[in-house]
């Protein structure tokens, strides 16, 4: 492009730009293109809300989606950041609890607490029945007289002054040598009234009372008789377990799992009966008119437009003046050239049979010929016709001179045959 066009051809290709982008924005913000959008959206949807997820995770896909989730799962959970968060979690839950003064049966599910209670009952019969079975298993008998040794033991360390009296009295040998005997004696009286309806029912009832009593205590009564080491240390060994739970491999699986079950139980439903039974009602319609909305305000807001010229300005300042185009008959066919050539000279030929008579009436140059010539002198007007012909005489004479030539030689010839 010549330098002095320039200007003119950048002025040319800013209003193309703008009448473009015009154009572009008027289609956008009409009636025709809002209509076109929304029935190619209730299309699209319409197609996407019969689909289930089954149509889109089929075979392979499934499982290479599966496997990618579970290495991308894998590497997040054996992440140092996850390892922190999880033990920041521990530690912040695990203090809030271990100092909290709401008492335990607030803290845990109503469901949960009956449940415990009612395990704990049922397992009293086979409890008493293993301790009744306990009392002829020989190492309990001599647990059980090692115990009732040092209970009077501690008895007789009691009395003070009347230790050694009473010690000359009792023989411990003896008693531990009795025991036995009497356990055989008691023990299926002992397993029969443990085995009475009576039995089991007082037990659970004192059980019940207790877990009961101890469910009514915060959990900050446990901790605080415990020293602070221990209670560090019982944190600590919590915070690395979960840690390393998280960070094995079987949680990922775990999760993975998770996923497939739960991929299972909606694969064969479709997005349309998902989206209504988990929302209510009317509600897929509301979002589907409220998205096409929205689209419709993105794409004629200000803010698009300013995007839009902005490209298409970069974009032409790149295309059209630094980047080289080449010659134009490079990139046009030789068809393409002679129809271009046909067109524009048909286009000059109308162009100057509509223009030039105009141009002529309006320029009058018959009138501007004659007032040049009446504005000179006589005597120029003279040596300038003289000169005009002079010129045209010079012409005539030769003219004269070469048919007089002529006709001589012609008569000679004539001459010259007689």
């Amino acid at each position: 492009m010549p330098d002095k066009f320039q200007g003119r051809f950048r002025e040319l290709v800013e209003m193309l730009r703008w009448k473009g982008l015009k154009a572009l924005f008027d289609y956008l913000q009409s009636s025709e293109f809002e209509e076109g959008l929304r029935g190619y959206l209730q299309r699209k949807g319409d197609e996407f809300l019969d689909r289930d997820p089954a149509s889109f995770l089929a075979g392979p896909k499934r499982m290479m989606l599966m496997g990618h989730v579970e290495r991308k799962l894998a590497g997040v959970l054996q992440s140092e950041g996850t390892a922190k968060a999880i033990e920041r979690i521990i530690d912040e839950q695990l203090e809030k609890l271990l100092t909290s003064k709401q008492p335990l049966k607030e803290m845990l599910p109503e469901a949960l607490v009956e449940g415990l209670l009612g395990a704990i009952e049922r397992e009293i019969p086979v409890l008493l029945d293993h301790f009744g079975g306990l009392l002829y298993d020989p190492e309990f008998r001599t647990w059980l007289v090692d115990r009732a040794k040092e209970a009077l033991l501690k008895f007789i360390d009691g009395l003070g002054p009347m230790k050694n009296l009473v010690s000359g009295f009792i023989d411990l040998e003896k008693i531990g040598e009795k025991i036995p005997g009497f356990l055989d004696q008691a023990g299926d009286e002992i397993s029969r009234w443990l085995r009475e309806e009576r039995t089991q029912k007082q037990v659970a009832e004192l059980l019940r009372s207790r877990v009961e009593s101890l469910l009514e205590r915060p959990v900050s009564s446990f901790v605080e008789p415990l020293p602070f080491e221990k209670v560090a240390g019982a944190k600590r060994f919590v915070r690395d377990q979960a840690v390393a739970w998280v960070q094995s491999p079987a949680a990922s699986k775990a999760l993975r799992g998770l996923l497939e079950k739960g991929f299972d139980a909606i694969k064969d439903r479709s997005f349309a009966e998902m989206l209504n039974s988990s929302l209510p009602g009317g509600m897929v319609p509301r979002l589907r008119e409220q998205l096409a909305k929205r689209l419709l305000a993105a794409l004629t807001s200000p803010a698009a437009k300013d995007a839009v010229d902005r490209v298409l300005a970069e974009k032409t300042e790149q295309w059209v003046f630094h980047q080289p185009l080449g010659c134009l008959s490079a990139r046009l066919s030789a068809d393409v050239r002679s129809e271009l050539q046909e067109g524009l000279f048909i286009h000059l030929a109308e162009l100057l049979k509509k223009e030039v008579p105009q141009l002529v009436d309006t320029l009058n140059i018959r009138k501007v010929v004659e007032e040049k010539v009446n504005t000179l002198d006589v005597l120029t007007v003279e040596r300038l016709l003289l000169d005009i012909m002079e010129d045209h005489f010079k012409y005539i004479n030769l003219f004269g001179a070469l048919l007089g030539a002529l006709i001589g030689l012609v008569n000679l010839v004539v001459l010259g045959l007689a």
